[in-house]
């Protein structure tokens, strides 16, 4: 049995780099890999209706991080200006950040396999 198709609104958010990101935007599909690829940005779905036939509302349509997130942010100036200015800092933000890029998907893997909703948003 199907869960219904949902009747409410939908959302999509999306990650749309501009010119000021510092790199060739010919190159932005590939860019944008490497967002989903770093963990920086996830691609998931969420359907209430899938919790009425005991499934998992949020399906993670991402696989697990490949790459550091580093490799994906120093591909932007607005990154790479912090790297030139504050070394330092810059190592402890990327640090930071990819603590919070692996909790976030290991947050997301676990609701993804959560079928009695003991998880919630």
């Amino acid at each position: 049995m199907s869960p219904p198709a949902h009747g409410g609104p939908s959302l999509i958010i999306c990650y749309c780099p501009c010119i000021n990101h510092g790199f060739d935007l010919n190159s932005q599909l590939q860019h944008q890999k490497m967002a989903v690829d770093s963990g920086y940005w996830t691609l998931l779905r969420y359907n209430p209706a899938l919790a009425a036939v005991g499934k998992a509302p949020l399906i993670l349509d991402s696989k697990k991080p490949t790459i550091p997130v580093a490799e994906y942010i120093y591909t932007e100036n607005r990154y790479k200006q912090l790297t030139r200015n504050n070394p330092e800092v810059a190592k402890k933000l990327a640090d930071d950040l990819q603590k919070e890029v692996d909790a976030r998907y290991a947050f997301y893997d676990a609701m993804s396999k959560d079928t009695e909703g003991l998880i919630s948003l």
